[in-house]
């Protein structure tokens, strides 16, 4: 008998490279597939990832070379004062670390959908400090993957991130892909996936004082929701190139529709923040405002 159930079997690809990075390691937030509630996980040290290629070396060629990889989790190394030992390698390297899900898939099921149209996949970049003797965080990367509910198709994007604060990094790729569309037929019509995509802004002022922010931009949406874009260097440019889906099927229609005549959607463009050592009555700073409407929507051709 056919099985009615569907799974997804989801595939996490990192790869990143650097010049005496050794000591990195990744940690990033995950859904459990039994519960569905937020846990974080973490990589190795990326002196343990696989080896794609060195400086100088064909791609694969250490790879080839290297024994098989143990399941096991490896302690790290220690030297004589209990802190990590040096690694004396300046070439650099492209390693690259996988994580996949298929002894854990997630079952394709409304629930699931609604926990992950709130889903930020953030991944910290931590680098061990010898002075401490403890991993400290560097960086923080945020992406927004609640537009995976919203293809009639399996998933396979890339992200690539090369402006890190970790130097020994030259860039970090990330590589998400499933086995199945997340949302089944009979769930996109009952959920209805609106997708807002937010590429660009144009024609910016430039500011090159360096007391400004990057820029980022809030959307609200008709009924009250709202997300926020990554930060982009100041710039008249700015590319951002966001998807983010909302679930508007459970909305009450009667409700929603008025919303969407009545109310718009607005688009702030935050570029002239300024740094603040203030804790306790911030300041508000000006920003852009566009506003769309979207009661055609309503219009059923």
């Amino acid at each position: 008998m056919r099985s009615l159930l569907a799974f997804h079997n989801l595939n996490l690809d990192f790869e990143i490279y650097h010049e005496k990075g050794h000591f990195v390691k990744l940690k990033y937030n995950w859904l459990k597939s039994d519960t569905l509630e937020s846990e974080q996980l973490e990589s190795e040290y990326i002196k343990d990832w696989e080896v794609v290629r060195k400086d100088g070396q064909p791609e694969d060629a250490e790879a080839a070379e290297a024994p098989p990889k143990d399941d096991k989790k490896k302690a790290p190394a220690k030297d004589k004062k209990g802190g990590m030992e040096e690694i004396d390698d300046p070439i650099p390297t492209v390693v690259k670390y996988s994580k996949d899900f298929e002894d854990s898939p997630f079952k394709i099921s409304e629930e699931f959908a609604h926990k992950w149209s709130e889903m930020i996949l953030k991944i910290d970049i931590y680098d061990f400090n010898r002075e401490t003797n403890e991993d400290e965080l560097k960086d923080s990367i945020f992406i927004d993957v609640t537009y995976f509910l919203f293809p009639e198709a399996p998933i396979e994007d890339e992200w690539e991130f090369d402006m890190l604060k970790v130097y020994s990094l030259n860039y970090l790729k990330l590589k998400i892909t499933s086995n199945n569309p997340f949302l089944t037929e009979f769930l996109r019509k009952k959920l209805n996936p609106l997708q807002i995509f937010i590429l660009a802004a144009k024609d910016v002022p430039q500011k090159t004082d360096h007391k400004y922010l990057p820029i980022y931009t809030v959307c609200k949406f008709v009924d009250g929701q709202e997300f926020q874009t990554n930060q982009l260097p100041q710039s008249d440019f700015c590319k951002w190139m966001h998807k983010h889906v909302f679930l508007v099927g459970q909305k009450d229609p009667t409700e929603f529709a008025e919303q969407l005549a009545s109310q718009t959607l607005n688009l702030e463009l935050h570029d002239c923040e300024e740094s603040t050592q203030e804790v306790d009555n911030k300041p508000k700073f000006s920003f852009g405002l566009a506003k769309f409407h979207l009661k055609d929507l309503l219009n059923p051709y």
